[in-house]
């Protein structure tokens, strides 16, 4: 959702929750805090016989550097899928929020307090915050388009963009600061190989004023069910984020649970600060699928 509103109600399950937390730069004397969830159904109602509706709701929370400067923000999305024939879809997805951002200035310290020669935090800084807590609107959209191959390869292709109405984020009081709008772009496929391996495969470009990010990396997942009847299945991944850092990561599939865990590596010039451990992230993902009864026969219940 995060990357795309088209991808909400995405796959094959009728529902899906999930949630990430993250703790980044442990070694930064002040760690970068996210915690994210969210939830998301397959709407029953269908149009144009091959449309699908799909809806979902997200709460993120993030927190930054010495003052607390914090984002608070509730997302709802509506996502529609159209089927353009027996093997690929197009969806459109919109997103409406609002929240908060926020910044406590009584953590600060400001070049006035310094006297020549030592730090006085009791010396008054003359440094006026005027809105410490800003609220904001927010407008966001995407395209997604889906392949679903004869041969079991699966393909997405999308972009969003994000805070599309600009919400002012200034936080003087001054002339607004538009937020700058966000654009995301992905690839992300899955190719089966021999036996119960899967070959999966990424790439991700976003940009956000004058500040981008690239991402790219592939990894495998292992089906270990060997006819269990229950999903078991284990992935392992490398990713690079291009110029900042490699992130290996590892997941684990049981049943209707997923289970992730990720670190970075820093590889860039940051490495003097943060001793290369950019930091985890965890996630955590249930899925409901409902059981369909045959296309061709009526269902009847067992006694």
């Amino acid at each position: 959702l995060f990357l795309n509103p088209a991808l909400a109600g995405a796959g094959d399950a009728q529902m899906r929750v999930s949630a990430a937390h993250r703790r980044q730069w442990e070694t930064v004397p002040v760690p970068y805090l996210t915690f994210a969830a969210a939830g998301e159904a397959q709407l029953p109602w269908r149009f144009a016989k091959s449309g699908q509706l799909a809806a979902g709701v997200s709460i993120l929370h993030d927190e930054a550097g010495d003052g607390d400067l914090s984002v608070t923000a509730i997302h709802a999305f509506l996502s529609s899928r159209v089927n353009l024939n027996k093997y690929q879809s197009l969806s459109v997805g919109l997103s409406l929020g609002g929240g908060q951002r926020a910044i406590d200035g009584s953590k600060l310290k400001w070049g006035s307090q310094f006297d020549g020669e030592l730090f006085n935090p009791t010396q008054i800084a003359g440094e006026i915050i005027a809105a410490p807590t800003r609220g904001f609107t927010d407008l966001s959209g995407g395209l997604n388009w889906h392949l679903d191959g004869a041969s079991g390869i699966s393909l997405d292709i999308g972009a969003g963009a994000f805070h599309l109405n600009r919400p002012d984020i200034n936080f003087l009081g001054m002339e607004s600061q538009p937020w700058s709008i966000r654009l995301s772009s992905y690839a992300i496929g899955v190719v089966p190989l021999s036996g119960p391996w899967q070959l999966r495969a990424h790439a991700t470009v976003q940009m956000q004023g004058t500040k981008r990010e690239i991402l790219a990396g592939t990894g495998v997942l292992f089906d270990m069910s060997r006819g269990s009847g229950q999903a078991l299945l284990l992935g392992m991944h490398l990713t690079t984020r291009f110029g900042d850092a490699v992130i290996p990561a590892v997941e684990l599939h049981y049943g209707p649970w997923t289970a992730g865990l990720s670190f970075d590596v820093n590889t860039s010039g940051f490495e003097s600060a943060t001793n290369r451990s950019g930091g985890p992230e965890i996630i955590l993902i249930h899925t409901i699928r409902k059981v369909k009864p045959p296309e061709l026969f009526e269902s009847c219940p067992i006694y």
